[in-house]
């Protein structure tokens, strides 16, 4: 069985034998929770400090190709889920090989995708086989 406790500034919902609460601050509207919050069917939370509602995406991009010496190759890749606005975007983690060989940058940025630059800087051509996170973090 919950309970309902209230006073002038706040009040709190919980449930006997569970230390989890909740707690809303009438003056304010701040809402504190003693767990885990998820939103939007489940979803986690990423704080800001602003109120405008963010989501992070990583989207895996293989590179597999032969890159010429001194050349730049690009590969476009689309976000699973658009943003409302251009997110700002990293690279992440790596696996595979070759990718200490080569500089990559991140560019034509959109709400729904963007583009991969390789770049060899070698006299020589390499072959590289890795796939790249891109992470992305941008308005719902």
């Amino acid at each position: 069985m919950g309970n309902f406790a209230s006073n002038n500034n706040s009040f709190e919902i919980f449930e006997y034998g569970i230390a989890e609460r909740m707690t809303i601050e009438k003056n304010t509207g701040n809402t504190t929770f003693s767990s885990n919050v998820a939103v939007k069917g489940g979803k986690g939370l990423i704080r800001s400090i602003d109120n405008v509602q963010r989501k992070m995406l990583t989207t895996p991009v293989t590179v597999n190709t032969t890159v010429s010496g001194g050349s730049t190759i690009n590969i476009s890749f689309v976000f699973s889920q658009s943003f409302t606005a251009i997110p700002v975007v990293y690279i992440g983690n790596a696996t595979g090989g070759g990718f200490a060989e080569v500089v990559m940058s991140l560019a034509n940025i959109t709400t729904t995708g963007g583009k991969l630059f390789v770049y060899n800087p070698k006299s020589s051509s390499q072959s590289p086989n890795y796939t790249i996170n891109v992470i992305a973090v941008g308005q719902e």
